[in-house]
């Protein structure tokens, strides 16, 4: 995808800081990537190898929001909170910054517009710090590289998240009714950063804890939920009670053979490698790892092509597209 979009940072004032960036979308979807946890997971992690464990988003006046980042090659985290003083949705907000480990002195005040014209949305950001000197040590950081970043990764997920071309212009998708709910002993929370790490297109949203309690119950996780390639999932740690089953099985239909490869390589480390494309995982749940040409040469209207398509697939573990594709055409002859 082209970004022909850069963000725009300057001083303003004695202790200001200014950053303009416009997106090529709707402002109630822009608003919405700014103010959902799990839109914003996605998207505001400053330059490649972070990711945030934690997003918490309280949107309402008085209300917090908390945001973890954490550092994938050594595992550092970096901690902000803020309080929300402001909410004209989806026109403005205000809020306090405060950096648990402050890399500028003291606390700052955001000011969010978002002003739409001809389906594009100008995001403006002011920052005020409680000094100049403070605004000039972030002038003089990479804080522009990284939420330039940040906002190539926006582009990106306001070009396919939540909005679908409709006679009045855009209509947001309406929210999954039915979720898959994984059951796991104690090992939810690393189950889920195992596939939100496998599938490119993915996300935490959420780590549940155990509030009460002491000792180590107490902030123990309870439960997750996370996004792979847009599907939301929920997982629990429900105990040694209930096993997976080959009966339930995650289907993933692959476009090409290095994505075949890519996925059953990744999934079946530290599990078992089955027939015709299926596998078990490390923590026992049944994939498929399926070409999506496969369904074409099964159901091919001769049904000598289909025959050797479904032999050939039988002899294999991993499937080979271009095995299929020969076996089907050995029965043109």
């Amino acid at each position: 995808m082209r970004h022909a979009e850069s963000v725009i940072v300057g001083a303003q004032g004695e202790r200001e800081l200014l950053m303009t960036r416009a997106f090529d979308a709707p402002r109630k979807l822009v608003f919405d990537a700014f103010t959902k946890p799990e839109l914003v997971q996605r998207w505001l992690l400053g330059p490649e190898g972070w990711t945030m464990p934690v997003c918490e988003i309280d949107l309402r006046v008085g209300g917090r929001y908390r945001f973890v980042w954490r550092r994938e090659r050594d595992g550092s985290e970096m901690g902000m909170s803020g309080v929300y003083r402001e909410i004209v949705a989806p026109e403005r907000i205000v809020s306090t910054e405060r950096f648990d480990e402050p890399w500028y002195p003291g606390e700052a005040v955001g000011t969010l517009v978002f002003v739409e014209q001809d389906g594009r949305t100008t995001v403006t950001q002011t920052m005020l710090y409680e000094s100049r000197a403070a605004r000039d040590s972030v002038l003089a950081s990479p804080m522009e590289q990284g939420v330039e970043a940040s906002y190539i990764r926006l582009d990106e997920i306001l070009a396919t998240t939540g909005r679908h071309p409709s006679p009045g212009g855009y209509e947001e998708r309406p929210m999954k009714r039915i979720t898959p709910f994984l059951w796991f002993d104690g090992n939810a929370e690393e189950a889920m950063n195992f596939y939100v790490s496998v599938f490119e297109n993915s996300l935490v949203v959420r780590v549940h804890r155990r509030g009460g309690g002491d000792g180590a119950s107490k902030g123990a996780v309870t439960s997750v939920e996370f996004q792979l390639e847009g599907q939301e999932f929920l997982a629990l740690n429900g105990g040694p009670h209930f096993k997976f089953s080959p009966a339930i099985s995650l289907f993933v239909s692959c476009e090409t053979q290095a994505e075949v490869d890519e996925l059953w390589e990744k999934l079946s480390a530290g599990g078992e490698r089955q027939r015709c494309g299926w596998l078990r995982d490390r923590y026992g749940l049944s994939w498929q790892i399926i070409p999506s040409v496969l369904g074409k040469l099964l159901h091919d209207e001769d049904p000598v092509k289909a025959q050797r398509v479904m032999a050939a697939m039988l002899q294999m573990e991993k499937l080979d597209i271009g095995a299929l594709e020969r076996a089907y055409a050995s029965a043109e002859g």
